[in-house]
C-alpha cells in the first residue's frame, strides 16, 4: 500500500464514468469503485499487481456513503487471454466465488488506474473456464 507521502494528494475532480481509485487517509484504505459500489483493496500484493507506481486517487473522507462491495483479496490480478485484447479484473475468493469482469473500454481502464504493463496473458482456454461477472463500464 503507498504511505501518505506516496500520493499524489491534489483534489481530483470526481471521475464523469463514475469508476474511480479513492484513497481514505483516515484509514489509510485504498477503494477501488465500480458497479456503483466500493471495493476495498485488501492488501499491499494486490495493490502492487493492480496499479501504476504512483495513481493520482482522489482524496476522500467519509466512503461509507458508497455501498461497499467484496474486497479485491489476494490473488487479485488483470489479465487478457492468448488471441484477444480484452482486459479482465480477477477477483473472489477460491472455490467459492472467482469472478472475472471485462472492462469495457480502455477509458473505464484508464480511469481505474490499472498498469497495463501488469496484465497477465493467460491460455484463452483458462480465460473461459472463469465465470463471468458484471461488465464495468
Amino acid at each position: 500500500m503507498p504511505t501518505r507521502e506516496e500520493i499524489h494528494m491534489a483534489m481530483m475532480p470526481e471521475s464523469d464514468s463514475g469508476h474511480e481509485v479513492l484513497f481514505e487517509p483516515s484509514t489509510d484504505a485504498v477503494w477501488v469503485i465500480f458497479h456503483g459500489m466500493r471495493h476495498r483493496v485488501a492488501s499491499a500484493g494486490v495493490y502492487d499487481a493492480l496499479f501504476r507506481p504512483h495513481p493520482d486517487m482522489r482524496v476522500v473522507q467519509g466512503v461509507e456513503e458508497i455501498v461497499c462491495g467484496p474486497d479485491l483479496v489476494e490473488g487479485t490480478c488483470l489479465v487478457k487471454g492468448s488471441s484477444t485484447s480484452i482486459i479482465y479484473l480477477v477477483t473472489g475468493a477460491p472455490a467459492v466465488n472467482v469472478r472475472k469482469y471485462e472492462i469495457m473500454s480502455f477509458e473505464y481502464f484508464q480511469a481505474l488506474q490499472f498498469d497495463e504493463s501488469l496484465c497477465r496473458v493467460v491460455p484463452d482456454i483458462v480465460l473461459s473456464a472463469i465465470p463471468n461477472g458484471p461488465k464495468i463500464g
